[in-house]
């Protein structure tokens, strides 16, 4: 058989499989686990996580005796992610090699993989310790957006129970980590409100990923600037494009007027928070300034808050401000040239007058 080298790229989500080697003999060539994975992977929403799979590690150091037999195989999927197909495929490498799959069957709404009654074969490890003989064993999984930004999710489970042939009881946690978030507080616009008036203040939440839309489940709080309630718990997003181009916006749903100063919304499932790749999304509110509110000054203790992140979803915060326009300029009239304006328009009225009188006498 060919050597395959274990630098081989492995297609698919790799999850992370720390396992136990259970009963074997120094007389027993029953097999054991290889090293422990724990890949990174990034929130998605009804799609492959990434175009790695999982990767569970079998092997064989023994020199001089194969490992083989029919084993049944359970996986359960770790927390928010599920199997995506219903097979496992599986690479040789080391003294072993070749390619294949094995077929089986999802189920718990495919939170479960069973492969029951397929046969593995591993050879002979090379002697004094050499590389062995290894096969890994590759469910897909999807992640989804409920699961948490850089988290790590270690539930899941691989158990491998002999049917026939020298392998022993295998088991195993499966796992996997979730990538950091790439979403940020955005730019945003203050806009002037005069005292006593109405308006609106905005704030932003920008996805610095240029590929992937940014997608997850979340809860917004929304507090008043100083100065100000507001007027109602209608909330309106605004998406813009990478250019900072506007390129959608209507009502946002799931948002409730707690008080005069604080609006919540929760975001979750079909009403999951999504940002366009390398665009942003704006919530514009709409507030009532008070009377009292100072001219020419700028309010900016207001806040959205992104909290109950998951998915690609960052928890961040970002300012809600506003200005107040300076006092209109009302020109100072200086008495005394106004004065002297009118006693000189008079006297030139009067002169006029003088003049047309001796006209008409003439």
């Amino acid at each position: 058989m060919s050597k395959l080298r274990k630098t081989s790229a492995l297609a698919g989500v790799v999850l992370a499989v720390g396992l136990t080697f259970a009963g074997a003999t120094s007389a027993q060539a029953a097999g054991e686990m290889g090293k422990v994975l724990n890949p990174t992977v990034k929130p998605d929403t009804g799609t492959s996580a990434t175009s790695d799979k999982p990767g569970v590690e079998l092997k064989n150091l023994s020199a001089a005796n194969e490992v083989s037999g029919n084993v049944n195989l359970v996986f359960t999927a770790p927390a928010n992610s599920t199997f995506n197909s219903d097979s496992v495929a599986w690479q040789g490498y080391g003294t072993s090699s070749g390619s294949g799959s094995y077929t089986c069957v999802r189920s718990n709404s495919n939170k479960t993989l069973t492969c029951n009654n397929v046969y593995i074969f591993l050879p002979k490890g090379a002697p004094n310790g050499g590389s062995g003989s290894y096969q890994s064993l590759m469910p897909s999984i999807n992640v989804s957006y409920a699961a948490k930004e850089g988290t790590q999710y270690s539930d899941g489970t691989f158990n491998l129970t002999p049917v026939n042939g020298n392998f022993s009881a295998l088991s195993s946690n499966l796992q996997y980590k979730t990538s950091a978030s790439n979403t940020t507080a955005g730019s945003f616009t203050n806009n002037t409100i005069e005292p006593g008036a109405n308006g609106t203040v905005a704030g932003n939440i920008r996805n610095t990923d240029t590929a992937k839309n940014a997608k997850g489940n979340a809860v917004l709080t929304f507090k008043a600037p100083s100065n100000t309630t507001f007027a109602n718990g209608n909330v309106t997003y605004i998406g813009y494009d990478a250019a900072g181009n506007e390129s959608y916006r209507g009502p946002q749903t799931g948002c409730v007027l707690t008080n005069s100063t604080t609006i919540t919304c929760t975001l979750a499932d079909n009403n999951a928070l999504t940002i366009p790749a390398g665009g942003s999304q704006g919530f514009q509110v709409n507030v009532a300034v008070d009377s009292s509110a100072a001219k020419g000054t700028t309010y900016s203790d207001g806040s959205l808050v992104v909290s109950n992140n998951s998915g690609n979803i960052s928890a961040t915060t970002t300012a809600l401000s506003y200005n107040t326009p300076n006092d209109a300029e009302i020109p100072v009239v200086n008495e005394g040239v106004a004065l002297g304006s009118v006693v000189a328009a008079a006297g030139l009225l009067g002169g006029a007058a003088w003049m047309r009188r001796r006209k008409t006498a003439a």
